[in-house]
């Protein structure tokens, strides 16, 4: 399991102009990652373009344009898509949920 470096996300989230109280929203109970995240968020760590990270069909760059996500919250996300734990029919809804845009008003 990929575990993210808290602190130098927070430097991150800092620059991108993220306050402090989204910041701790951010990371309250943030999960270890599958390792299949780990690369992605280690190029955003160091400034590099989020690369294509795909799982089910999902590209996570859909997820956090469909989601209004940052890329921290859409990798979460999409983790949980990975959990063997995560019964079959809770996978398919979360899958959908992650598919289906979001609209705020």
């Amino acid at each position: 399991m990929y575990v993210i470096d808290k602190e130098r996300a927070t430097r991150v989230l800092e620059s991108e102009r993220i306050n402090t109280a989204q910041i701790q929203h951010i990371f309250y109970n943030y999960p270890p990652l599958n390792d299949k995240f780990g690369p992605a968020v280690e190029k955003w760590l160091s400034g590099q373009p989020i690369p294509t990270v795909e799982v089910d069909g999902l590209l996570l760059t859909d997820v956090m344009e469909k989601r209004h996500s940052h890329f921290l919250v859409a990798i979460r996300d999409m983790n949980k898509l990975l959990d063997p734990a995560l019964l079959p029919e809770k996978h398919e809804q979360w899958r959908r949920i992650l598919s289906t845009p979001a609209y705020y008003e």
